[in-house]
């Protein structure tokens, strides 16, 4: 259920580290907030992977932060990126956003 977490963490250092060969500068609030995200998203890779031993009460609260996290991640892109990598990946955060939230619902009774 985690395959979206390679792409997005790429993507998001990719922001922070390629900023400087884009034509328009990143801003430093994007900067910043690529780290935070990019934190936030080992954190929620880690409580998943924890989560798959879990009791079925962990694992579902492990998929609704991951849903939470890729939502973030969506806003990240809206915001910080451009042109068809930013489309690329909010396609992406809001496809692993359904598909989390698709397992709470039939798993954990969310509505």
């Amino acid at each position: 259920m985690n395959r979206a977490y390679p792409a997005l963490a790429i993507a998001v250092a990719f922001v922070c580290l390629s900023h400087a060969a884009s034509a328009a500068p990143v801003s430093q609030t994007c900067q910043r907030d690529a780290l935070v995200m990019l934190s936030e998203v080992r954190e929620a890779r880690a409580e998943l992977a924890e989560a798959a031993t879990a009791s079925d009460k962990e694992r579902c609260a492990a998929w609704r932060k991951q849903a939470a996290t890729l939502r973030k991640a969506s806003a990240f892109y809206k915001r910080c990126q451009t042109g068809a990598e930013r489309d690329r990946n909010v396609a992406n955060a809001n496809a692993g956003v359904a598909q989390y939230d698709g397992a709470a619902r039939s798993q954990c009774g969310d509505k």
